[in-house]
């Protein structure tokens, strides 16, 4: 549900704190989203929760926030 709602809101990039898949159990959602062309950064760890704030402007580059 999650992809699917970041994906028809067009963003630019997803970054996640932890990991997208845990496999504990299937999970669509980044499929969805890398199929939409839509910019995926993996656990880059729990301190981007403090660090980052909502309607910051961030740089990926290579793959690195």
């Amino acid at each position: 549900m999650a992809g699917e709602s970041l994906a028809a809101a067009q963003v630019s990039a997803v970054v996640n704190a932890s990991a997208f898949v845990s496999g504990r159990y299937p999970n669509s959602g980044p499929l969805r989203l890398a199929e939409s062309g839509i910019v995926l950064v993996d656990a880059v760890g729990a301190d981007v929760m403090g660090a980052v704030h909502d309607g910051a402007s961030l740089v990926i580059e290579d793959g690195r926030l």
